[in-house]
């Protein structure tokens, strides 16, 4: 028989990067926001709190913040009825930063089980399946195809036995790498071809 291997599709791999970056996005946007946003509003909001709340040192305030590039006024939801403006909760710069630290592992997740897959190609011949090029499965010692999650999810797992004699299954994922069903169905064929020779 001409060999079958399996491929990583590439619809299920750019997927799977786009959504990579998009996590990586929000990592950056949330540790940016954490770490720079929020700090320099607090230190912004603090000096017009002194400045002008306490100390009605307006013309101060404004010159300082056309020094800096600040813009001198707040909005309506940052300030409170007594005038002072208030600053960013610990809470929040916290949250900020744990979002970032959640969408930061999500990306690294995601590459690397696209890193995985890419490197994992099952190839059938007559003699079995090689797996990874780590593991070998003879053609004799696979016993059957398991296709219960085939019609809702496109897995398949292969039942064998291992050189100890030890039931394993080897799962297999349609979504995931191409040419899947055509290796199901060559050894549900020798499988059956056996079973009627003997």
């Amino acid at each position: 028989m001409e060999p079958i291997m399996t491929r990583v599709r590439p619809l299920w791999q750019a997927r799977l990067v786009l959504l990579a970056v998009a996590f990586a996005v929000f990592a950056g946007w949330f540790s940016y926001d954490g770490i720079v946003t929020c700090p320099a509003f607090n230190y912004r909001a603090s000096l017009y709190n002194v400045l002008v709340v306490e100390q009605a040192r307006r013309g101060e305030w404004l010159a300082l913040a056309r020094e800096k590039g600040w813009s001198p006024l707040f909005s309506p939801e940052e300030t409170g009825d007594d005038g002072r403006v208030r600053p960013r909760s610990d809470l929040g710069i916290k949250l900020q930063l744990g979002l970032a630290a959640v969408a930061a592992g999500g990306t690294i997740v995601l590459v690397v089980r696209v890193l995985l897959n890419r490197r994992l190609t099952v190839v059938l011949d007559d003699e079995g399946l090689a797996v990874g090029g780590s593991l070998r499965i003879p053609m004799g010692q696979i016993a059957a195809v398991d296709r219960q999650r085939w019609e809702s999810r496109g897995i398949v797992r292969i039942e064998y036995a291992d050189e100890r004699g030890a039931r394993r299954q080897l799962a297999l994922n349609d979504g995931i790498h191409a040419h899947v069903a055509e290796i199901a169905a060559w050894i549900e064929s020798h499988l059956s071809a056996s079973r009627s020779a003997s």
